[in-house]
């Protein structure tokens, strides 16, 4: 078998933006390339060992899947709160990685819905997913414009937190004190680190809603005021 030609800059760069995403086949073909090749270049760059499972994946790639290239170490940093998710260490060669198997995940986003934001997960880009992310990604994708359109101000972030930390006032009060969603609130409090959480949805009776009405935000002078 002759020798194969010599890489590109472009193939360099195609290798390694999908090493440890698509499989070693898939990358030698849309190279054009035999796999032994693709994997002695891969040892030249220095790109290590490769997990070649269609069942689980790298967890800093899933994070890169969920919140992009540039925003993955920043997520990091909220993650290491994520209660339970199902990391596991996989040894490939005499390196370890820490994966996570797409069935456990599933199965722990579905739980934990409030804490992901789908609005720039591409779809399906993990495999077929459960029927409940479609309409969690449309939610999603209508908050990150409500973000977008609205960013929370100063004062309202220190008025949050006050508010949470005395205790008396669910998300659905929260919400109506913001004007904003329920869903905005909690991930307004995730992505601030607040580690108290407001006590559960109540039913609404005459009592409460004379008190939750009394209340209005005013945004720029950061208060509470009594109508």
């Amino acid at each position: 078998m002759g020798r194969e030609r010599n890489w590109t800059d472009e193939e360099k760069n195609y290798l390694e933006e999908n090493w440890g995403t698509l499989s070693i086949s898939t990358i030698a073909r849309n190279l054009g390339r035999s796999e032994s090749g693709v994997i002695n270049m891969k040892t030249r760059r220095g790109l290590g060992a490769f997990l070649d499972n269609g069942d689980y994946i790298s967890y800093s790639q899933l994070l890169k899947v969920l919140y992009g290239a540039e925003s993955a170490s920043n997520a990091y940093r909220h993650n290491k709160r994520w209660e339970d998710f199902p990391v596991r260490r996989k040894r490939v060669g005499k390196c370890s990685f820490r994966v996570v198997w797409l069935q456990d995940f599933w199965k722990w986003a579905e739980e934990n819905k409030h804490l992901l934001d789908f609005s720039k997960m591409e779809e399906n880009i993990l495999g077929e997913e459960p029927k409940w992310v479609k309409q969690k990604r449309k939610q999603d994708v209508i908050q990150a414009r409500e973000r977008t359109t609205r960013p929370w101000t100063d004062a309202e972030d220190r008025k949050l937190d006050k508010l949470v930390r005395e205790g008396n006032y669910t998300i659905d009060q929260l919400a109506s004190i913001f004007h904003r969603r329920e869903q905005a609130v909690k991930r307004r409090m995730y992505d601030l680190c607040m580690d108290v959480r407001p006590p559960k949805n109540k039913k609404k009776n005459n009592g409460s809603r004379m008190k939750h009405s009394s209340l209005s935000f005013s945004g720029r002078r950061g208060t509470v005021l009594n109508r």
